[in-house]
């Protein structure tokens, strides 16, 4: 796992001064976006607690003078770029809202369900593209040997 360690400057410590961070895959996919003035910690906290942890390679950090400005840009920043597991802020949630609670359940569940099972199988793609590249196969394609 490769970590990006957050240093900021004096100015980014100021009272008020908040960072919208993004975390990726090995497979450089955006998969979650976070606001925070605490970024290290809390990134901290998802490689503990969160679901897809194991999923965490590295993450950038974007400060802002103030929270309200940190917190617009996640938005921003989620619904444009529309990162794996973020829920809040997303037209699934506005969906969701409207939805019985048993069939959120289940329609949840199966998403995260599809989404392991998708940067698993992209993962494995990597994976075998570095086995191929260390074994001399030409452009990362594995080749049988008869």
């Amino acid at each position: 796992m490769h970590k990006a360690f957050v240093t900021p400057t004096w100015e980014q410590l100021a009272p008020g001064a908040c960072a919208v961070y993004r975390i990726f895959d090995d497979c450089d996919r955006l998969i979650y976006v976070g606001c925070s003035s605490d970024p290290s910690g809390r990134i901290g906290a998802h490689m503990y607690a969160a679901y897809w942890r194991r999923e965490i390679s590295y993450w950038t950090v974007e400060w802002f003078a103030t929270h309200p400005l940190a917190h617009d840009a996640e938005i921003a920043a989620i619904q444009s770029e529309d990162p794996d597991y973020n829920f809040q802020h997303t037209e699934r949630a506005r969906i969701f809202a409207r939805t019985p609670l048993a069939e959120r359940r289940a329609v949840r569940q199966s998403l995260i369900k599809a989404r392991i099972e998708r940067a698993d199988a992209a993962r494995e793609l990597v994976r075998a593209g570095r086995r191929a590249a260390c074994l001399g196969s030409p452009e990362g394609v594995m080749t049988k040997v008869a």
